[in-house]
């Protein structure tokens, strides 16, 4: 999911930081990179945050590049199809919805610089 903002109004610091206090009970925040901030539900299940300039994308996938390699392992392993398959029907419904909860508390979070694209 792609948040159209104001130019330079949000900062990977100020996202983190505003992302660990809301979430801090809940959900586990970290740095994946440099660039992307992820958000874990548990070790599979997380949002992954990327501030640009213009824009925050918000994309549901695994919270840590650990268990990301191990998929795509997976892949090689056993082929695309039943990678695929698993990864459809047990953590594509559960990404996207931690997505769009992430996305939602952005958008109330940072009302004042999103810009409102419906004409």
């Amino acid at each position: 999911m792609k948040i159209k903002i104001l130019e330079n109004t949000v900062s990977l610091e100020e996202l983190k930081k505003v992302l660990t206090k809301h979430y801090s009970n809940k959900y586990t925040v970290q740095m994946k990179g440099k660039y992307v901030v992820s958000v874990a539900k548990t070790k599979i299940i997380g949002a992954n945050i990327i501030p640009l300039k213009d824009a925050i994308v918000i994309k549901g996938g695994f919270p840590s590049l650990h268990i990301q390699l191990i998929f795509s392992l997976l892949f090689i392993g056993l082929g695309i199809l039943v990678p695929l398959i698993l990864y459809w029907f047990l953590l594509h419904k559960k990404m996207k919805k931690m997505e769009s909860e992430v996305a939602s508390f952005i958008k109330k979070e940072y009302s004042n610089s999103i810009l409102n694209t419906q004409l």
